[in-house]
């Protein structure tokens, strides 16, 4: 390696331009991407320290042609373009976009301990990014918002979006298509899945039962402000006073009682932040009171079965990296229990549920990241 750096430098002294970058770099028949891209950073200072801007595009040429097209490639050539007021808005575009995630992305695994790239690849790396920074610390001027901020972000020590994400310029196209990805991004669908404590407080004629505590979970999917949960809440204990049911032919009075809540819940979200969530909700489900359960499997157990139509509200506090979240859910429901014969039991309840969960999002986060959102 310290042969090929000697005879590179002794070829840029004598003439650059007269003779082909294969000759310069290496002596064998072939030269692949890793013997060019290991003497780029040399080059691309040499060269940029004279000022022979031509042949730096002409090597940039060579290097993709080599390596494909790379962030640093693009990265130099952008910031080129700016310097000698080459630059065209018209190359704001997708490919601009990812080459800078890209070069963000490849800044952070270098400085990640874990990486493992080897010694010479972390030099290798780290002599790029500088080589990019004193490029873009050495533009003086710009003559658009967007080649300002292009700048800034290649010539910040450690890479990000924070300036063009605060960016207020209205005339900006790569705030707009920043916009445009963080819209995507959080419109990607997210699983959720919750846990909860409940209290259950009849009214009217289901009175009889009295109040309850229950458990429950809940699994859903959330996407922007909408979300969709399936929830079971089973409340046990007895009932507070005893009512009447028929069974097997006979009128039985008893006060056991078990009741099983399977819905369906939509909730809007009228306030949504990355912290808090408030939402409007209504369900529908079925609640089943089972008042004779089987005792083996040839009896038949007493089951009041229900409509159960409700409506409510959704709170959820968000914490912690992992979309680990509280919440509270106060819900109202209406319920007619099909009892022929028996006590009338018919009327509303109120239910308040105290969750907590997690929500799935990866890949929502995982572009969210990318963008520091």
């Amino acid at each position: 390696m310290k042969l090929l750096l000697i005879i590179l430098g002794c070829c840029i002294l004598c003439d650059v331009a007269a003779q082909s970058f294969d000759d310069i770099i290496s002596k064998k028949k072939y030269v692949d991407c890793k013997d060019v891209s290991f003497n780029a950073p040399g080059m691309i200072h040499s060269l940029y320290a004279k000022g022979e801007t031509d042949s730096l595009y002409s090597f940039l040429d060579y290097w993709q042609t080599k390596c494909g097209e790379q962030e640093y490639v693009f990265a130099i050539r952008t910031l080129l373009d700016i310097k000698t007021a080459n630059f065209d808005s018209a190359d704001i575009n997708e490919r601009l976009f990812n080459n800078l995630i890209a070069y963000k992305q490849r800044n952070q695994l270098i400085d990640y301990p874990g990486y493992g790239a080897g010694y010479e690849f972390t030099q290798f790396y780290n002599e790029l990014q500088r080589e990019t920074r004193l490029i873009a610390s050495s533009i003086e001027q710009t003559y658009s918002t967007d080649e300002a901020l292009i700048t800034a972000f290649y010539e910040s020590d450690t890479a990000s979006f924070h300036k063009i994400k605060t960016s207020s310029s209205n005339e900006s196209k790569l705030k707009r298509l920043y916009n445009e990805r963080v819209d995507y991004a959080l419109g990607l669908p997210q699983l959720h899945m919750a846990f909860f404590l409940s209290y259950y407080q009849p009214f009217g004629k289901l009175d009889v039962f009295g109040p309850h505590v229950g458990v429950g979970g809940i699994f859903g999917v959330n996407q922007l402000r909408h979300n969709l949960d399936f929830a079971i809440d089973i409340r046990f204990g007895h009932s507070a006073d005893e009512y009447k049911f028929v069974y097997k032919g006979n009128l039985l009075t008893d006060n056991k009682w078990t009741s099983v809540y399977l819905g369906l819940e939509y909730t809007y979200d009228i306030v949504s932040s990355k912290k808090f969530r408030l939402g409007i909700s209504p369900g529908v489900g079925y609640n089943g009171i089972t008042a004779v359960p089987a005792e083996d499997d040839d009896d038949d157990p007493k089951i009041l079965p229900a409509l159960d139509i409700n409506a409510g509200f959704s709170m959820k506090y968000v914490f912690g990296k992992n979309g680990g979240y509280i919440g509270l859910q106060p819900r109202f429901h209406w319920v007619d229990h099909r009892n022929p014969g028996g006590t009338e039991l018919y009327g509303n309840y109120f239910s308040l549920r105290m969750t907590i969960g997690s929500i799935f999002g990866y890949e929502r986060q995982y572009q969210l990241s990318r963008l520091d959102y």
